[in-house]
């Protein structure tokens, strides 16, 4: 092998080992090599595009898409509703309509009502500016326990008997104006706590017209009670209690006008300033009083203006007397009950013993609405119901007991 041989030989061998030496090296750093132009470079395109492939938004996106996609696009923004949407969306805004219109309805029916109220009580409350001037002149004062009316220009005061006691005591009165006079009692009836008073001095006297002898006070009437509570100073006019007729107990008008200890022999007249009968007692409670009718005071008027005095006793025997003689009196049908008037019927108050209403089972608080076919809607149409029956009759009550219906089987007494 010449020299120059060995030469070829050698270069040979030196360049496969280069090529071996960088195949190797590439395997280990697979990154390209750049030259010094390309990393000196300062484009912010690939920086920008790292970072919205981070964002997970395209580098480039399409600003062509293709037909079928814009199509997706607009029809997930906007879709029509169907037609049996659009029916239910229509019939919800209708009843939705219907609502408001029955409730606009029902809140002008309820406003109606408020209104007629309150034109009832401003009606009630001109009327007692009319009436309680009128009448507080003829309410006296006797001594300072009890009460009485002036009713004839003569100067005749009629109260409860047992506020006069017996006839021919001379009493100390006194008189809305402060003049104060000297009376002397008349007879009385205590079965009916009626009496009466003659004034001793120079009249006319201011006095106070009657109802008329065939009136009967109606439940519900609206009506006033005027007297001198025991706290209320004997130099003012008299105080006036407005309140309304709940029923009748025993042949004398029971009311919820408040009085108490004092006003006995005080007035209770009408919204027209009449008479209708005189404060006698309370009953239950100051809300359940008894008033004796004017018509018991035209019967015992023969008594009193002869000064007798009829004790219970006394009228018991002649009524007694009487009907040996032949006399007859009138009997009443007889249910047993003390009630009044309610929005839905007559609402019972309380129930007497061993009467008819509780032998069938009636209660306190139950609503009678019905008697026989007939409705009930106020003390005055059951007593004028029970008017028309008879003692030993059958009637069927229907009544409500705290919201149940029942039905009791009724056998009338008679009185």
């Amino acid at each position: 092998m010449t020299p120059a041989d060995l030469v070829r030989v050698l270069l040979c061998g030196a360049a496969i080992v280069f090529s071996t030496a960088n195949a190797i090296a590439q395997e280990i750093d697979p990154t390209p090599s750049v030259d010094d132009s390309a990393s000196e470079s300062t484009d912010p395109k690939p920086a920008d595009s790292a970072k919205e492939i981070a964002e997970g938004t395209p580098a480039s996106p399409d600003p062509n898409p293709d037909e079928n996609s814009r199509d997706d696009i607009g029809k997930s923004k906007v879709e029509s509703p169907d037609e049996e949407t659009v029916q239910d969306l229509s019939a919800k805004n209708e009843d939705q309509a219907n609502s408001n219109a029955n409730a606009k309805t029902e809140s002008d029916v309820e406003h109606a009502k408020k209104l007629a109220e309150l034109k009832k009580l401003r009606r009630i409350d001109s009327m007692l500016e009319n009436v309680i001037p009128r009448v507080t002149p003829c309410i006296v004062s006797i001594g300072d326990t009890a009460t009485g009316v002036i009713v004839k220009p003569s100067g005749i005061v009629i109260t409860a008997s047992h506020v006069t006691r017996k006839a021919n005591r001379v009493l100390i009165i006194r008189l809305q104006d402060g003049r104060t006079v000297k009376g002397i009692t008349l007879g009385s009836n205590a079965a009916n706590d009626t009496s009466a008073i003659q004034l001793i001095g120079n009249g006319p006297w201011p006095y106070l017209k009657t109802v008329s002898p065939d009136y009967t006070a109606q439940a519900g009437q609206w009506c006033v009670a005027f007297g001198y509570p025991l706290s209320w100073p004997r130099d003012k006019p008299a105080s006036a209690r407005i309140g309304r007729v709940t029923g009748q107990y025993r042949g004398k008008i029971v009311t919820d006008c408040p009085i108490m200890g004092g006003d006995s022999g005080g007035a209770l007249v009408d919204l027209n300033g009449n008479l209708l009968g005189i404060n006698s007692s309370v009953r239950l409670d100051v809300t359940q009083n008894l008033h004796v009718p004017i018509a018991r005071y035209r019967e015992d008027w023969t008594y009193m203006m002869t000064r007798q005095d009829v004790d219970v006793v006394t009228a018991m025997a002649a009524r007694k007397k009487s009907l040996a003689n032949g006399a007859t009196t009138a009997k009443k049908p007889y249910l047993g009950i003390y009630g009044e008037s309610s929005h839905n019927g007559v609402r019972i108050r309380d129930v007497r013993r061993d009467s008819p209403a509780e032998k069938a089972g009636l209660l306190p608080e139950d609503v009678i609405s019905h008697i026989d076919e007939t409705t009930i809607g106020s003390f005055a149409e059951l007593l004028k119901y029970l008017s028309t029956r008879q003692g030993g009759d059958k009637i069927t009550v229907g009544v409500n007991r705290f919201g149940v219906n029942l039905q009791h089987i009724v056998t009338l007494d008679q009185r």
